[in-house]
């Protein structure tokens, strides 16, 4: 065997080629032993080494490869579990908790709804019951002038107006008189406040620079929960918004200041709970910004629009108590002029939602998801959450509800808007209600004064 290898031609020719080399070495071939083994060990050992190193690239690029995928793989685990440092089965009950507390939010919600809904039409009921008494009223008035023959009846029981300084017989004879009426009914108990009605109230406070959170749980606190946390905060956001634009004296660039009312004047209606002054105002700048944006350049003219798209949700949610179509069509035109704006969207979603535009609202909702910021639109963004969450809940993806419910529970539990008050925080309240009517001129003057 080893004959036939060394007998082969590519080890005579390998041979001719060290002969050659060593007789150019001056190397005697005859002088060496064995040689032509020496060379076959040589080759072979060349061969092998050559066949180790293809070997070590192969196994290299294979490592290397495998270091990848395992790197990407633990990158991919290591986010999934910065997501959630929980185990498999942690999570699984941590999914569970989630759902219960978005069927209970749901129900709560639905609940609400179901409230505003009754009240609102126990509100139409006594309005067309008022209407109805009156016309009565005036029949029975007209009836009265033209029957002579008709004269009121006279009560056939009288009391004696002579003071008796018994006060046990006047005891008895009050009781034998006026029925006895429950000390229960007696009791003071708080009605729940009109969201719209406390507009003196947010001013009074952000007068006394109180922190918009505290003021969010005051009127949480006085519309006993018949608001919802996003109604409560968009409210604060209009009232604060246009209180900042009184004292930027935007509305001074509307034109002639004779035609319209001042700010101070505007404030003082607002503060009583009359928008209309400042619904004026706020529509009178919508258009004069827009004629503005018409002559600009096309970087200045994004700017105008994007601000004047601010405005236009302004105005929309200080006429949505009062007029539902018109704040619909005042947010639909927000979004016009910024289409990403997240706030409009997000309150075009309301209206809808209230309207029972069910697709619509979510179609919104979707956008004021994608396009709010985490830290510019939290409020906007727990919003499009929690009403994404129940669409979701109702098509049956549960987890993903479950998920979403959870982001806006961390954003309105982090407010402590439903917060109880303590007895102080309430003597507080009573003592600023009392006083804020009487307050509300200083109030304003203070806060046109503040820079902004």
């Amino acid at each position: 065997m080893l004959e036939q290898i060394l007998s082969c031609k590519f080890v005579t020719k390998a041979f001719a080629i060290l002969s050659a080399v060593l007789n150019y070495l001056h190397i005697n071939i005859s002088e060496l032993n064995n040689v032509k083994l020496l060379a076959l060990v040589l080759i072979i050992s060349a061969l092998i080494i050559f066949v180790f190193l293809i070997l070590i690239i192969i196994l290299n690029n294979i490592l290397h490869l495998f270091n990848h995928n395992k790197s990407v793989s633990s990158n991919t685990s290591s986010t999934a579990s910065s997501d959630s440092p929980f185990t498999a089965e942690e999570q699984e009950e941590l999914e569970l908790e989630l759902q219960k507390e978005l069927e209970i939010a749901l129900a709560q919600r639905n609940e609400l709804e179901q409230k505003q809904k009754q009240k609102r039409k126990q509100q139409t009921n006594d309005k067309l019951s008022r209407q109805a008494e009156n016309k009565t009223n005036v029949i029975e008035i007209d009836k009265k002038e033209n029957d002579n023959n008709l004269t009121p009846a006279l009560s056939t029981k009288h009391y004696s107006t002579d003071i008796d300084f018994d006060w046990q017989k006047q005891k008895n004879l009050v009781e034998e008189t006026f029925p006895q009426i429950d000390n229960s009914l007696l009791s003071y108990k708080q009605q729940a406040s009109k969201l719209s009605s406390l507009t003196g109230l947010v001013i009074d406070m952000f007068g006394r620079d109180i922190d918009e959170q505290k003021i969010a749980q005051t009127l949480n606190y006085k519309t006993k929960g018949l608001s919802s946390e996003n109604d409560i905060l968009k409210f604060i956001n209009a009232i604060k918004y246009f209180i900042i634009l009184c004292q930027n004296n935007k509305f001074a660039q509307i034109g002639n200041s004779s035609d319209f009312p001042d700010e101070k004047q505007t404030l003082y209606h607002l503060a009583n709970n009359d928008n209309s002054l400042a619904l004026i105002l706020l529509e009178k700048l919508i258009d004069k910004t827009i004629d503005k944006a018409t002559n600009a350049s096309e970087s200045k003219k994004k700017q105008i629009l994007s601000e004047t798209s601010d405005h236009a949700c302004c105005l929309g949610t200080l006429a949505e108590p009062s007029d539902l179509l018109l704040s619909t069509s005042i947010y639909e035109m927000a979004v016009e002029l910024n289409p990403n704006n997240a706030t409009a969207w997000s309150r075009l979603g309301d209206v809808y939602r209230v309207s029972n535009s069910e697709s619509k609202a979510i179609w919104a909702y979707q956008n004021a998801y994608s396009f709010a910021d985490s830290e510019i639109n939290p409020a906007e963004l727990a919003n499009a959450s929690q009403s994404i969450s129940g669409y979701l809940y109702n098509q049956g993806n549960t987890l993903q509800a479950a998920k979403m419910h959870n982001i806006a529970k961390q954003y309105y539990d982090s407010l402590a808007i439903n917060k109880s008050f303590n007895n102080q925080e309430i003597e507080a309240l009573k003592i600023i209600e009392n006083n804020h009517l009487q307050n509300i001129p200083d109030t304003i003057n203070k806060l046109l004064q503040r820079e902004r």
